[in-house]
């Protein structure tokens, strides 16, 4: 879909299509022609996916994402109702010493995230505005499926969040003294997970973007930084991922098996352009929806730290 909002504007997407035709390619790939590759001279456009798909903390923590098929209703699992595992017995034909895995139920009830932007007729004869436009829509969706992921309460059309999970399915909580764990208490919570099932490789961390000063002057015995600070920007925490975020509450974090929480969508975005609601004030109002829901597949293999 074209946001169309200047007339003879083709949209990002448009103009890769128009440019790759007759360029060399080989079967199962997409070329993106140079010269509107993101680069210096060309910084990177958001796209209609980009906008709907953010690059949330989820995401970077290893999140599943899932297609679901259209026109699909109702209540969707996403986990299976049990998992066993055990060696066969090829005489008797059956299994044997039969060991069951901790599943939950995790099931998805699509709904609707939207976005709504109003632009002044000023700014709609701008070069500029359908990439301003596409990037506050970003930020926008992005800040909806993180805060939702994360605390979403589970009323009003929203999912519920990991946080609010915790109250009715029995993850794991452990204490921290103050607004970061010690060492020794970032430890425990994630053996408590690791206990759980949580393979090490998969462990990551998140915590509240409010707390970054305090969980950076943790220090290990020894008087090292307890948080590792890469090159890249990134963070590490015992050799584990560590992301922060600003939609988690303060006070608390997440440790655990990130591939263990779905994200659902459910077919193309779909957008609105309304040039009339708003034409006393010469105002355009464009909305953007797309089904989306978020679940656990196996909640206890995370726990939440708490002050």
């Amino acid at each position: 879909p074209s946001l169309g909002l200047k007339p003879g504007e083709g949209d990002y997407e448009r103009r890769i299509a128009a440019a790759i035709p007759g360029q060399p390619g080989r079967p199962g790939g997409i070329q993106l022609p140079h010269a509107l590759s993101p680069g210096t001279s060309n910084p990177a456009p958001v796209g209609i996916a980009a906008i709907v798909r953010p690059d949330t903390v989820l995401r970077q923590l290893g999140a599943a994402e899932v297609n679901m098929p259209n026109g699909v209703t109702g209540r969707q699992e996403v986990s299976p109702s049990r998992v066993s595992w055990g060696w066969f017995d090829p005489l008797l034909g059956e299994q044997v010493h039969e060991t069951e895995l901790d599943f939950g139920t995790a099931g998805l009830m699509l709904r609707e995230v939207g976005a709504r932007v109003r632009l002044s007729r000023r700014m709609l004869m701008q070069t500029t505005a359908e990439q301003i436009v596409r990037e506050a829509f970003q930020l926008a969706i992005r800040e909806a499926y993180e805060t939702a992921a994360l605390a979403g309460s589970g009323t009003h059309g929203e999912p519920l969040g990991i946080i609010n999970t915790a109250a009715s399915t029995g993850i794991s909580r452990a204490p921290m003294a103050g607004s970061a764990p010690s060492h020794q208490e970032a430890l425990a919570a994630a053996q408590l997970a690791i206990d759980a099932g949580c393979p090490v490789s998969r462990l990551g961390w998140c915590f509240a973007d409010s707390d970054f000063a305090a969980v950076l002057a943790v220090e290990r015995p020894g008087g090292e930084p307890m948080v590792k600070t890469h090159e890249d920007g990134g963070f590490t925490l015992g050799g584990r991922p560590l992301r922060f975020s600003p939609h988690l509450p303060g006070g608390r974090a997440i440790v655990g098996d990130w591939s263990q929480v779905v994200v659902a969508y459910q077919g193309a975005p779909y957008v609105m352009i309304n040039p009339y609601s708003r034409a006393n004030f010469a105002e355009t109002e464009i909305t953007i929806y797309q089904n989306v829901d978020v679940a656990m597949r196996r909640p206890r293999l995370f726990t939440i730290l708490e002050a």
